[in-house]
């Protein structure tokens, strides 16, 4: 048994884009809740997840999306597992969702590797 993670982006306008990924094995919102930033908001791409933001951003924009379902599939094609979505979801509350956590020589380090990071109305650089 797998499951399907349904997520959603929502503007400040309250412009939404949905999307699903599927986790190898068992997951429970509940196994993320304390991770997640506000109790409820997480960033895709510090996870391997695909972000949902439109290529032409707004000063409505910003980075945050949410997990709206989880549910039972049999569906075999799975981004990562259930325990490595966990992991990372640990990972990026630990370093701080924003790096706040993080050195400046750290946060310079993750930002050459790709990794943005920002609340709303970040630098979009298109790089």
């Amino acid at each position: 048994m797998n499951t399907l993670v349904e997520y959603m982006y929502r503007d400040a306008s309250n412009y939404k884009e949905l999307d699903n990924f599927v986790l190898g094995g068992r997951f429970d919102i509940s196994m993320i809740e304390r991770f997640l930033f506000d109790h409820e908001f997480f960033i895709p791409e510090r996870l391997g997840v695909k972000a949902l933001v439109p290529a032409t951003k707004t000063p409505d924009d910003h980075y945050l999306h949410t997990i709206e379902a989880a549910i039972e599939t049999d569906d075999a094609v799975c981004l990562m597992s259930a325990d490595t979505f966990v992991v990372r979801m640990e990972q990026a509350a630990r370093e701080g969702w924003f790096y706040e956590k993080l050195s400046a020589k750290e946060a310079l380090m993750m930002r050459e590797m790709g990794r943005k990071a920002g609340l709303a109305n970040p630098d979009w650089d298109e790089r």
